[in-house]
């Protein structure tokens, strides 16, 4: 199987987030082959966690007026970087099994070039650090999350698969704000790439936390960053429902 980079824009490893943040990396850690991890920025504990779990770390990464990494620096800076042609950009407090890859591999086969995969994510609370020594630890999340989760709407997009050499040139959007993931995917769509809705196939989980206070979580929905998104994407903006591929029952179908 062809191993892939994933790369990341980690907030301050501070409660709550060290603890989301590194079940995230460890269960990418987990994943067979190894993924190459790449954490991007130098938030409080960056640095630090790349060094304790020997990731890939790029601290200087282009910041908007408030601080928030710009998406385009990201971008290019983990495109440079990155050892595998295949790479992942993935949020943060995202935790991704095994069938991340298998997943990645069924739809190799299919698309050897121009393809990318999105998928929805499951929401669930996550109070403690997980065990991934313990085997069945897969197992137990996915019912946690069928039973006590949900399943977010395909409007936000928690992690992307697409092949470093895509073509598409990324844009400024200061992360956190709105829609530079619908106007990514929006992107790979105009641009004829193959793209895949494996919410099916992939079991990818969100740690829920409590946002923001109600002040910074205003001004990155509605903000002047907010207002600069929206401009940068004119209207281009898809969802997840938009993919033309999606799997049905383990099969990969046309929509």
């Amino acid at each position: 199987m062809e191993k892939i980079t994933i790369f990341t824009m980690p907030r301050s490893f501070t409660h709550p987030f060290d603890m989301l943040q590194l079940n995230a990396i460890k269960s990418w850690l987990s994943l067979k082959p190894t993924p190459e991890i790449i954490l991007c920025g130098k938030d409080e504990g960056v640095a630090e966690a790349a060094a304790v779990l020997n990731l890939v770390h790029i601290p200087d990464i282009k910041l908007s007026p408030s601080g928030a990494p710009l998406i385009d620096s990201v971008f290019n800076e983990a495109r440079s970087v990155a050892k595998n042609s295949i790479l992942a950009c993935v949020n943060a407090d995202i935790i991704l099994m095994q069938d991340f890859l298998d997943t990645l591999g069924t739809v190799k086969v299919s698309f050897p070039h121009w393809f990318m995969l999105v998928g929805q994510r499951w929401d669930l609370n996550v109070a403690n650090y997980i065990d991934f020594s313990n085997n069945s630890w897969e197992g137990d999340l996915r019912n946690d999350a069928v039973l006590h989760g949900e399943l977010h709407p395909g409007c936000g997009i928690d992690y992307f698969i697409f092949e470093k050499e895509n073509g598409i040139n990324m844009f400024p959007f200061p992360v956190g704000r709105t829609c530079w993931d619908n106007w990514f995917l929006d992107m790979a769509l105009q641009a004829g790439i193959d793209v895949v809705d494996a919410t099916e196939e992939i079991f990818a989980v969100h740690q829920n936390h409590r946002q923001y206070h109600i002040a910074e979580y205003m001004m990155n929905r509605t903000g002047e960053e907010s207002k600069l998104c929206q401009e940068l994407a004119q209207k281009n903006i898809a969802s997840i429902s938009d993919a033309k591929w999606k799997f049905v029952q383990n099969v990969l179908v046309r929509k």
